[in-house]
């Protein structure tokens, strides 16, 4: 199950770098806010930056949005999101 998250994601944020077709963007956002994570990187250079949460104050200085490198727990929660 994690292998096929992970292909989904990869697949997705590809074709979205690719494409920048809006509904990609927003599959991506939702996975990023949803997650708190922020592309294949997790760095501010990521290409696409504009689908990950924003952090805005000393939030953006002392912390950083991780990647989407898929867990049991990124499992879990997206398995709730699919079928919540």
């Amino acid at each position: 199950v994690v292998d096929d998250i992970t292909e989904f994601y990869k697949q997705t944020y590809n074709n979205y770098i690719s494409t920048k077709q809006e509904a990609l963007k927003e599959t991506l956002r939702l996975i990023h806010f949803g997650l708190n994570c922020c592309g294949l990187t997790g760095t501010v250079i990521d290409s696409a930056r504009e689908t990950c949460p924003k952090k805005e104050g000393l939030e953006a200085l002392i912390t950083t949005v991780t990647n989407i490198t898929p867990t049991a727990t990124t499992v879990s929660v997206m398995s709730y999101y699919i079928v919540g």
